[in-house]
């Protein structure tokens, strides 16, 4: 089965190596924070390995949310494409292809509403596929196009039965 392609997850905890200058920086900023709150600078006891993993702990903690998101977000996008019949997948994923988003499931999503094929609520329109008046494909035809120009042409609505 056909998908729409995504980039990889970029959200992967990370151990970074402390190195000397990760220690100088971390006691610069101890420093700082000691001569900015001189009332509070006996609280500021760290020392500046505990700095650095302290701060990697919070990095590696706000990356694995990100991540959560990103795959909730792609799961999410997986669960409605394959609501579609497989000739619009087809269509989808080309066009998906030739796009200049980049390749995220949050941006995947944003387009799918913006191209009309879920609504803002995440939901298929009208159930199995697109309901498309003749008329407006007839305007949307006509429309005149710019060299260059990405705009796409409508769908007839032969092609978005799901009978395949």
């Amino acid at each position: 089965m056909r998908t729409m392609q995504l980039d990889p997850c970029p959200f992967t905890a990370k151990d970074r190596v402390v190195t000397k200058q990760r220690v100088a920086a971390a006691a610069r900023s101890i420093k700082r924070q000691r001569d900015k709150l001189p009332l509070f600078a006996d609280q500021l006891d760290l020392t500046p390995e505990e700095k650095i993993s302290r701060d990697d702990a919070n990095a590696n903690e706000h990356r694995l949310k990100l991540r959560a998101l990103w795959l909730e977000t792609a799961r999410e996008l997986h669960r409605l494409f394959r609501q579609f019949p497989p000739r619009l997948q087809a269509h989808i994923v080309r066009e998906w292809g030739s796009c200049a988003y980049p390749k995220t499931p949050s941006y995947a999503l944003e387009w799918l509403k913006a191209q009309g094929y879920i609504t803002s609520h995440g939901q298929l329109i009208n159930g199995r596929f697109i309901v498309t008046h003749e008329l407006q494909i007839e305007a949307i035809s006509r429309w005149p196009q710019r060299p260059g120009s990405t705009a796409r042409r409508a769908i007839a609505p032969r092609q978005l039965s799901h009978n395949s």
